[in-house]
């Protein structure tokens, strides 16, 4: 049997998503069918671990917010001064507690994985780190075709990885700024996660996996 829900979900949709190129905020653009954000909302109910779910949207992104409210989701509207910003205002609006987040542009979650790093994030080898960002590596993403220019990096003894969006946080010991400040990473296996959308051509990459799920 699963543990109890440990953690409160945090679906950050507030970016105003330049790279893009379209006038379409980049959370409702169209992905196999659907809302780039349905998909993400879609496999989050199959996340065991969640003991919430807070849509975290920005004055960049109003037809997102609205959009969330009318399906019936709580909706944080931060400042949209940035992805970190935005994060450290909505954690201290919640208060002190174990979060996970989320992005709105990276629509393959895998429910299995996520709860398997909630609950070593809640009592096992990561019960410890206060703000742990979990990445693919770089030769993962390669793999799936994802280009490799559009993708933020993080660089760590000499290796590249890219983020999944997935990042814990225990909030309550320290500020949240020295929380975020420290982040210990995190390696999955798992091709669906590399998929990040920040372009078109992201975007195309992302149609070809859709259709192979």
């Amino acid at each position: 049997m699963y543990p109890s829900p440990t953690h409160i979900g945090l679906l950050m949709a507030g970016g105003k998503g330049t790279r893009m190129g379209t006038a379409t905020e980049k959370p409702l653009m169209e992905l196999a069918g659907k809302m780039m954000i349905e998909h993400v909302l879609d496999r989050l109910i199959g996340v065991r671990g969640l003991k919430g779910l807070i849509c975290v949207t920005s004055t960049n992104t109003p037809k997102t917010t609205s959009f969330l409210r009318q399906v019936g989701y709580d909706v944080l509207v931060a400042a949209g001064l940035g992805y970190y910003e935005d994060l450290k205002a909505a954690l201290e609006k919640l208060g002190p507690g174990l979060y996970v987040t989320f992005s709105a542009d990276v629509p393959f979650l895998v429910p299995q994985v996520i709860d398997g790093l909630l609950v070593r994030h809640s009592a096992g080898d990561l019960a410890d780190r206060n703000y742990v960002v979990v990445v693919v590596s770089e030769h993962l993403a390669k793999s799936v075709g994802v280009p490799l220019r559009s993708v933020t990096r993080f660089s760590h003894e000499g290796k590249h990885y890219f983020p999944t969006g997935i990042r814990m946080i225990r909030y309550g010991a320290v500020p949240v700024g020295e929380v975020l400040s420290d982040p210990f990473f995190v390696t999955v296996e798992e091709p669906r996660l590399a998929i990040n959308v920040n372009t078109l051509e992201d975007l195309r990459v992302a149609e070809l996996v859709a259709r192979s799920l």
